[in-house]
């Protein structure tokens, strides 16, 4: 017995329109430039119109033997390097500052300590230290260089100047270290002599047997 549900349903009706359905959407990629079942012209290799990007003519001479204009060409000067900035989430990057101050709040609001912050304080305490302990590094390697020539100044200066050697008979020697000469002057500090003081000077100097000496000695003597 056969139960009808309103109007029933030709089976071979759905079948022609599924069919057709099919037919129409096969014909529109046939006809889409696509898929299309010609192939498509080509034109001989003669008959093709010269491209931009056609390379030159090799040497720069044409078909002809004509010397033909080089085309011109990029500059192939290299550009500057350029670094990349750093990663949103690498070291350095703004990214994990944010994340770590995030996770120090979430840490503060469950009652922990933070980790983030106390870090980067520490960090950047070792840097401020090396920082410091470097200028006093270069502070005192400075100052000793300074210190060092300026008694290397001073020890050539005094050097150069002449040496003075004062003998037990009154003489004064000046030795000049850079020749090794050896000169009689007086003491530069002490006023010049006087004509009397020259001539005892004189007379003191001569020897005990000059007879010059004698005399002036015999005359000395006899006006006692």
């Amino acid at each position: 017995m056969a139960i009808s549900f309103g109007n029933k349903i030709n089976q071979n009706d759905v079948l022609n329109q599924d069919g057709s359905a099919l037919k129409k959407a096969i014909n529109s990629f046939s006809d889409s430039p696509v898929f299309a079942s010609e192939p498509i012209e080509q034109k001989p290799i003669n008959d093709m119109e010269p491209s931009i990007t056609s390379p030159s003519p090799i040497n720069g001479y044409g078909s002809g033997g004509e010397e033909t204009p080089m085309p011109e060409t990029a500059s192939t000067t290299p550009q500057a390097e350029q670094h990349p900035s750093p990663h949103f989430f690498s070291a350095g990057g703004i990214g994990k500052r944010i994340a770590g101050v995030i996770g120090d709040a979430l840490l503060l609001a469950n009652g922990r300590y933070p980790l983030y912050l106390p870090a980067v304080m520490e960090h950047n305490r070792r840097i401020d230290q090396q920082n410091a302990q470097q200028q006093q590094r270069d502070f005192s390697n400075n100052l000793a260089t300074s210190k060092l020539n300026q008694q290397q100044a001073n020890m050539a200066d005094k050097a150069a100047k002449p040496q003075y050697h004062f003998g037990a008979d009154g003489r004064v020697l000046s030795l000049n270290p850079m020749t090794g000469e050896a000169t009689q002057i007086r003491d530069p500090d002490m006023p010049l002599p006087s004509e009397h003081e020259r001539m005892i000077s004189h007379i003191v100097n001569l020897p005990a047997n000059d007879p010059e000496r004698k005399a002036i000695e015999r005359l000395l003597f006899k006006n006692k």
